[in-house]
């Protein structure tokens, strides 16, 4: 995700911050998020789990899609891409 000093916050690299045109933008890895919806695939891409969960969280006003082996719901923990349980780490 990338912030920027006007408080645009977005969740793909950009050379150019959208709202005040700034080159001042800083990457940084979300901690935390609320689960907006989630998805159980049981048919899945070859070399993946034979089925997870597709995680829609917000994290600070930006959706992203997450994954995770186990559904959660609420604010979760976000680690690598993957939506974690709050108190597992």
């Amino acid at each position: 995700m990338i912030s920027c000093s006007c408080g645009f916050i977005g969740s793909e690299r950009r050379a150019l911050c959208p709202r005040c045109g700034s080159r001042d933008l800083k990457e940084f890895d979300p901690e935390s998020g609320v689960v907006v919806e989630t998805w159980k695939l049981n048919v899945t891409p070859e070399g993946l789990e034979e089925s997870y969960y597709l995680v829609l969280a917000e994290v600070k006003g930006v959706k992203i899609i997450l994954t995770s082996t186990e559904p959660v719901q609420g604010e979760v923990i976000i680690q690598g891409g993957k939506a974690l349980k709050r108190g597992v780490g």
